[in-house]
């Protein structure tokens, strides 16, 4: 992720003016005349030590301040993970702000959480946003919530990184992200809250929690850089739980009965308010099963009232879709109690199924399948989540939420390891079922567009205003980024008959000086043609007609860049060290550089299971490593032509080439800080090679797969691209530069260059 520096330091003698709640960290900004030292005798050192790590975050950037930076650092920062922008938020003053259990738990709860992880559970929570969310369209907002936190033998603290090996639970054990990956759903949201002890969220309330993590995410998110829905479009709420966080949920369910028995009972449910769709894992336990089921049973017959009302088989399908869902999953070595508790629910389901089976006729299959539970064969407790299997399709995260769209989808639940036959097993809801001559519905219907019955009527899928899914952008070799830019600007570029001389510098000494020759060039549109005068006589020369309308067209797509435009190593303000720097102490700075390198992995290319080693700077090679997992996990397979040059052969290259434009004899590379990418793909057809200066392969570079994926995705790991260079990208992160200096010897690096005036435009 980009090492971006949290802290900031106020100039202010003051103290800040706080007041405090015992067990929650203050917030800069509240009000009450409490100094630092009042505080501390009244809540602790750790109220203390809370509230200066939120006066020292950034308040405009993801991540909790007290993240743990060991391994990938989870938590410092936002990362993609399987296609979803994972965005650690704190700040939060909804639901727990225990920073850990405390005195929930019995006995030394609190310090079995602080011997997993270091970090604190007050305010926080990770959310999970698509790289292709569609910020006009409705979005699917799912809220899960963790288990117990606080025994022993509980394998997380919720969704904080766990000191003993770095991993996330979400990611390591759960596969949240990959599950949701899945679906190839760009509208759906995830939020997972984080707790303390035996699952407590602080009396969290789902529909004001939701809308408050979005506030905060709009505030965290950047211009450009997470995308960020737009609620009040409408979005469907998904209730999900592992273990203990069961009772959150049934509470959130007892209040959603109770406030709907009221008036308009009957009316359509509140989208964004009430669920539409229950998931728990192992969730339920005791009274609980009631009180689901006492949910479940309201919106059955519910739905039941509304089709026995409907005028016509369209407005019955509609009624149906409706109908929020239940899944409901355990494994076969559940607890007893857990056992009865899921049971107890099926029993429930099936009995009221049969009991109105002759009045919902033929449409009885397909309302069944709303509501299903479910045994994993052979799973424990904790992999319920996960499912069984490693196919993250067929795990129970994935079955449940492609029935939010589809109650009746064709699930690829894996219920056990091995093809034997089980009696443990459920029966499977009926098969398909035709409701007997019922019409299509029409276009303009607005009932919900989400849920469908199977072999009637669906309701119509939400039209997507931007590219339909994020691989299909990044993985169809016909699109490229200009589709990023504005439509006037995109319709520019793709008018224009591009040659190889457009890339900007480019030019071509004309050996045939005939008048002739020289007339065709003159008389090409495509080309500008003129001469130099020398000791030795005229030389001709010709270069592009449209090199400004290139450089234009680079220009455009470094402002619209995710993260912004370069972020040069060796040149300009955010240069690391210069070229002039270098040259008063090359030795010295070449023994730094070289100390300073690490191996990191690259695709062959064209393979994607092949693998070569190269050399980068180990602060960049760290990021890399994690931006090549996270593409491979998308389907891009990242390959490197080029990554460090020592001085001896930059300057060797620059001095074969001749053209010290072409070829530096010092860049980034001789820093360990840049790499060279293969952008080809067998799909764009004749090779070719990564460093060419054509603008005919410049524009094809611009389909390929691996640079429209870091196109949208390298700054998240502090990679940059020089302008007008697709397949040249830097590791220079905001801050890097203290960092790069940190082990050297005293002296040794050099004081930034100050930045050179703006030149004054001409009267």
């Amino acid at each position: 992720m980009p090492d971006r520096s949290r802290l900031s330091v106020s100039k202010s003698p003051k103290s800040p003016v706080v007041t405090a709640k015992p067990g929650r960290p203050s917030r800069p900004g509240s009000r009450g005349p409490i100094g630092l030292l009042a505080l501390q005798a009244t809540v602790g050192n750790e109220a203390v030590t809370a509230m200066l790590q939120n006066l020292q975050r950034a308040p405009d950037r993801p991540g909790w301040a007290d993240a743990d930076k060991g391994g990938k650092g989870w938590n410092a920062s936002s990362r993609i993970e399987s296609g979803f922008h994972r965005v650690p938020i704190d700040g939060i003053e909804l639901g727990n702000q225990q920073a850990f259990s405390g005195t929930l738990t019995k006995k030394d709860g609190e310090a079995q959480e602080r011997a997993k992880t270091s970090e604190s559970a007050a305010g926080r929570a990770i959310v999970l946003v698509p790289s292709g969310l569609d910020r006009t369209a409705p979005t699917k907002v799912m809220l899960h919530l963790h288990g117990f936190t606080s025994r022993s033998f509980d394998p997380y603290a919720g969704w904080r990184q766990r000191s003993s090996d770095n991993s996330v639970r979400d990611v390591a054990q759960d596969r949240i992200e990959q599950q949701m990956q899945t679906l190839n759903d760009p509208q759906m949201i995830g939020i997972l809250p984080q707790g303390v002890g035996h699952s407590e969220f602080g009396g969290l309330v789902p529909a004001p929690y939701v809308d408050e993590v979005m506030k905060r995410l709009a505030q965290v998110a950047g211009p450009g850089r997470i995308p960020v829905p737009d609620l009040k479009l409408g979005y469907q709420l998904v209730l999900s739980a592992h273990s203990g966080g069961g009772e959150t949920v049934a509470k959130a369910l007892d209040a959603e009965r109770k406030a709907a028995k009221g008036k308009g009972a009957d009316k359509d449910r509140p989208a964004g308010k009430a669920p539409a769709e229950v998931i728990l894992f192992e969730a339920i336990y005791g009274g609980q099963a009631d009180r689901v089921w006492a949910w479940a049973e309201f919106h059955l017959t519910r739905t039941l009232k509304a089709i026995q009302k409907a005028q016509n088989p369209v407005a019955q399908v509609w009624a149906l879709a409706n109908c929020p869902t239940l899944r409901a999953y355990r494994g076969s070595e559940a607890k007893p109690d857990c056992v009865k508790a899921y049971d107890k629910l099926d029993t429930h389901i099936n009995k009221w199924f049969a009991d109105y089976a002759g009045e919902l006729g033929a449409l009885a299959p397909s309302l069944k399948d709303h509501f299903r539970v479910t045994v994993l064969e052979g799973a424990g407790h904790e992999v319920t989540v996960r499912g069984l299997g490693d196919d993250p399709a067929g795990g129970p995260l994935a079955d449940a939420l492609s029935a939010l769209t589809n109650p009746s989808h064709p699930s690829k639940l894996v219920t056990r390891l091995d093809p034997k036959p089980s009696k443990a097993l459920p029966k499977k809801a009926p098969a398909k079922t035709t409701a007997p001559a019922t019409p299509a519905a029409p276009a303009s219907t607005t009932a919900p567009a989400a849920v469908k019955a199977p072999a009637t009527p669906a309701a119509p899928a939400t039209t997507q205003t931007g590219p339909a899914q994020p691989h299909d952008f990044v993985h169809d070799a016909t699109r490229d980024t200009l589709e990023l830019l504005k439509p006037d600007q995109r319709a520019q570029f793709a008018a224009i008959d591009w040659v190889d001389l457009d890339y900007p510098g480019a030019k071509m000494k004309v050996k045939d000086t005939s008048e002739e020759n020289l007339a065709k060039w003159q008389a090409d549109a495509r080309y500008v043609l003129w001469s130099v005068t020398t000791k030795k006589g005229e030389d001709w020369y010709i270069k592009g007609a449209h090199q400004d309308d290139a450089d234009a067209l680079l220009l455009a797509l470094a402002k619209v860049r995710p993260g912004g435009g370069e972020r040069r190593a060796n040149a300009g303000s955010t240069a690391v060290l210069t070229k002039s720097q270098y040259r008063l102490n090359p030795e010295s700075f070449d023994a730094y550089i070289a100390a300073q390198l690490a191996d990191v992995d690259s695709y062959a290319v064209g393979s994607t299971t092949k693998k070569t080693t190269k050399k980068l700077n180990k602060h960049g090679s760290v990021q890399f490593a994690a931006m090549f997992t996270a593409a491979a996990a998308d389907g891009v397979y990242i390959s490197i032509s080029n990554s460090f040059r020592d001085r001896g052969k930059a300057e060797a290259n620059a001095k074969k080439a001749d053209n010290a434009k072409a070829v530096a004899s010092f860049s980034a590379h001789s820093l360990g800080l840049a790499v060279d990418l293969n952008l080809w793909t067998a799909s764009m057809g004749k090779r070719t090679t990564e460093v060419s200066t054509a603008m005919t392969n410049v524009r094809r570079m611009l389909t390929s797969p691996a640079y429209k994926w870091i196109f949208e995705h390298g700054a998240d790991f502090g990679f940059y691209q020089y302008r007008r260079e697709p397949w040249h990208w830097e590791y220079n992160p905001d801050g890097f530069r203290e960092k790069f200096w940190a082990e050297a010897e005293a002296g040794l690096a050099p004081e930034p260059e100050a930045a050179k005036p703006k030149a004054k435009a001409k009267k």
